[in-house]
């Protein structure tokens, strides 16, 4: 059930559909494909505004990754396996995260 906060300039974008995904840093428990996702504007603060009534279902999630000379590779999500995910990230990129379609 991941919840994702947007910023001010992203919230009419998000809810009339025209912003179909995100670029997020890696979680703990990594997103996976078929599950919800909670759209929200000012998440932790009083302003907290969900901006879709039913949850989009995640479609896509893959794994997006900016080496120090600015290659960006995108892999899909089935190609690393999640152990080695870290020893990836943590080596040669100096920006890695996931991109996620819903």
């Amino acid at each position: 059930m991941p919840a994702y906060s947007f910023k001010w300039q992203f919230v009419e974008n998000v809810k009339n559909g025209t912003k179909p995904g995100t670029i997020r840093a890696f979680r703990k428990h990594p997103v996976e494909v078929g599950q919800l996702a909670h759209l929200y504007y000012g998440m932790r603060t009083k302003f907290c505004t969900k901006l879709c009534k039913d949850s989009p279902t995640i479609n896509t999630v893959k794994v997006l990754l900016i080496s120090a000379d600015k290659r960006i590779m995108v892999f899909d999500t089935n190609w690393i396996d999640p152990t080695k995910r870290e020893a990836i990230i943590n080596g040669k990129y100096s920006v890695a995260g996931c991109t996620i379609e819903y």
